[in-house]
C-alpha cells in the first residue's frame, strides 16, 4: 500500500526520474508510479531499465528502446511476475518467451496542455472510503482489483463524486501511476453529463498538483473514447498489463 511516497529518492532512483522527464509522455506512468510508491529494487544499464515495486501488486516496469535491449532486460525476469505499462511493440518478445496468465491491453491518451477545463468544484465531492466496496461492486474490472486498493486509491490519490439524493451517482481516481480512471456512471444517471464534468474536474486536480493529465482506455470502450478525444485528449500508443506464469 502507497506510504503517499514522499521520501527523498536515492540519487541513482532520482537520476532514472529526471531521465524519464525528458520524455513526460511516454513516461508518465513510470515517473508517477516512482513518486506514489517505494521501489523495491532497479537495475539500470546505460538509458536502459527495470524497476521494481507495490501497490496492489507487485509490478516490474521496463524502460528501453529497441529488441537487443529489452532481450537483455526479459533475460533478468523469473516466472510469476506482473507487468506495468507494456508497451506494444514490446509484447511479441514475452509471448515468446512466457505465457501469459492474464493481459489488460488499452490505450494511452494524454491531454492537451493548451486546453483550459473548468474545475466544476461547485458540483463534485471528494470520495470517502467508504464508498470503496460500493465502487468495486459496480466495477467491470474486478478481476483487476480489490477493495483495499480503490481505499487506498481514494486516500492518497485525486478522486470525485457525484452524490445523488445522498447517493454516488459517478465517480473518478487516479491510479497507482496518477492516470485518470475509474471513471463510471451508474446506468440510470448516464446523459446528464456526469462524466464530462468528472473528467474535467479530475484533470483540473491532476494539473493543480503539478502532474501531467493522461488516461488509459479500452479500445472497445467508445463511449470514453469519444469523450477524451472531444475533451482534448490525444492517443499516443497501446500498452499492456499482465502477469507471466
Amino acid at each position: 500500500m502507497s506510504e503517499k511516497h514522499n521520501q527523498k529518492l536515492n540519487p541513482e532512483l532520482d537520476e532514472i526520474v529526471q531521465f524519464l522527464k525528458k520524455d513526460e509522455i511516454r513516461n508518465c506512468s513510470h515517473i508517477g508510479f516512482i513518486n506514489n510508491y517505494k521501489i523495491s529494487f532497479f537495475k539500470k544499464v546505460n538509458d536502459t531499465f527495470l524497476l521494481k515495486g507495490k501497490s496492489d501488486r507487485d509490478w516490474i516496469y521496463l524502460h528501453c528502446s529497441n529488441n537487443d535491449e529489452l532481450e537483455l532486460l526479459l533475460d533478468e525476469i523469473e516466472n510469476n511476475k506482473c507487468f506495468a505499462v507494456i508497451e506494444d511493440w514490446m509484447l511479441p518478445n514475452f509471448t515468446k518467451r512466457f505465457k501469459l496468465k492474464w493481459k489488460l491491453s488499452v490505450l494511452k491518451y494524454v491531454f492537451n496542455q493548451d486546453i483550459d477545463v473548468d474545475d466544476h468544484s461547485e458540483t463534485v465531492s471528494k470520495l470517502s472510503s467508504e464508498d470503496a466496496e460500493y465502487i468495486f461492486e459496480n466495477s467491470k474490472y474486478k478481476e483487476y482489483l480489490s477493495i483495499e486498493y480503490i481505499k487506498e486509491r481514494i486516500n492518497n490519490g485525486i478522486c470525485a463524486g457525484i452524490y445523488f439524493n445522498n447517493k454516488l451517482a459517478a465517480w473518478a481516481l487516479t491510479q497507482d501511476d496518477n492516470a485518470i480512471g475509474f471513471l463510471h456512471v451508474m446506468d440510470e444517471h448516464r446523459g446528464k453529463g456526469f462524466a464530462k464534468i468528472l473528467t474535467e474536474y479530475m484533470i483540473s486536480q491532476v494539473r493543480r498538483a503539478g502532474l501531467f493529465p493522461f488516461s488509459y482506455i479500452e479500445q472497445t470502450n467508445e463511449p470514453s473514447i469519444k469523450l477524451v478525444e472531444k475533451l482534448g485528449f490525444q492517443k499516443v500508443d497501446k500498452v499492456h498489463w499482465f502477469e507471466v506464469e
